[in-house]
């Protein structure tokens, strides 16, 4: 039962680090110099 919840947790833990790379990734294209939300449209190709 102990590895089971440890298991959760470490499953938890990856997905919570896999969107925060996500976003460090895309903070410099969804954020402007001012830190405001751009607007999609312009900031994607």
């Amino acid at each position: 039962m102990t590895a089971t919840r440890y298991q959760i947790v470490v499953m938890y833990m990856l997905l919570a680090a896999g969107a925060l790379a996500a976003f460090t990734a895309a903070r410099p294209v969804l954020f402007d110099d001012t830190q405001r939300l751009c607007d999609l449209t312009k900031a994607l190709p």
